[in-house]
């Protein structure tokens, strides 16, 4: 199966938990740009996950992403995932 931000257009509001950190991350929004989509997660203030790929888990179903941390505040730390849109031929 491809992933792309549709992947996630369903799980907006839902929590996932990230294997490698024992946290959950919530699934706020699915953004479309000209160039690619974007997933933004929100995440607790603490720990502040490096940019990487973790392991995201909602129910039995896990999936390897890259997500980046853009923003922390005192309401907690967004991350984001880009996919980028193949040319169409």
């Amino acid at each position: 199966m491809e992933m792309s931000s549709k992947t996630f257009e369903g799980l907006v509001g839902s929590s996932l938990d990230v294997d490698e950190a024992g946290v959950s991350i919530e699934v706020a929004s699915v953004d479309s740009h000209e160039t690619h989509d974007s997933v933004l997660f929100k995440g607790p203030q603490e720990p502040v996950l490096d940019q990487g790929t973790y392991t995201l888990k909602s129910g039995d179903n896990e999936l390897g992403l890259f997500i980046v941390p853009i923003s922390s505040d005192e309401d907690g730390t967004v991350y984001e995932a880009v996919f980028s849109e193949e040319p169409s031929s």
